[in-house]
């Protein structure tokens, strides 16, 4: 796009693939696979990575696809020094589950600015990485979600624990915030059930068949 970028800071939650892999040049899927608070986290696989992987290779298509097939056979693979050298514009960093709902916390008491979990995981990385480096250049956060997407967590880290459900978390979020909810979760709780169907996993090809015809 044009403008000067210093450096590019990957944040993971418990998931930490991702920072392993900047860290040392070893994607490595043979690990524990946790379910978090910052659920789009929640990957082994990176669906962009291979992407990322093409263009630090100056284009070398035979070398990324050698990779993915030793990921997919081998459920590992270690990249090549013209790949590492181009992972050193990155920095990898993770936090837990304690750590983002502090940082939500933190982050509203402090600045009475609401974030949800996986905005969370990236200030948490954000910080740890000034801190590490002192680095202050001025950098942009991309907050993905909105901090009603993920009620409950969001409700509990500012104090707001107790309710029954999720819809009662964004109702005490509103009042307690002043943050409005977003009109496509306004009054969610009372809508129709549009889909209640629950399948097992090997019903899914015939389920899809039936809905295409």
């Amino acid at each position: 796009m044009g403008i000067p970028v210093n450096r590019f800071i990957c944040a993971s939650n418990e998931n930490k693939v991702l920072t392993d892999f900047i860290n040392t040049g070893v994607y490595d899927i043979r690990r524990d696979f946790y379910l978090t608070n910052s659920p789009s986290m929640d990957i082994l696989i990176s669906s962009n990575l291979e992407r990322l992987l093409y263009h630090l290779s100056n284009g070398d298509g035979n070398e990324i696809r050698m990779l993915m097939e030793q990921l997919d056979q081998e459920k590992h693979y270690q990249v090549s020094e013209t790949i590492r050298e181009g992972l050193r514009e990155f920095y990898g960093g993770f936090a837990d589950i304690d750590e983002t709902n502090r940082t939500i916390g933190q982050m509203y008491e402090e600045n009475h600015y609401l974030i949800d979990t996986h905005t969370a995981v990236a200030y948490k990385v954000y910080e740890d990485y000034r801190q590490k480096t002192g680095d202050r250049t001025p950098t942009v956060i991309a907050s993905t979600a909105s901090p009603y997407k993920f009620a409950e967590s969001v409700a509990s880290s500012i104090g707001l624990s107790g309710r029954e459900d999720g819809f009662a978390c964004v109702r005490a979020l509103e009042e307690a915030t002043g943050v409005k909810v977003p009109a496509g979760l306004q009054d969610l709780d009372k809508k129709e059930v549009r889909h209640s169907d629950v399948i097992d996993i090997d019903q899914m090809k015939k389920t899809v068949e039936r809905c295409v015809e």
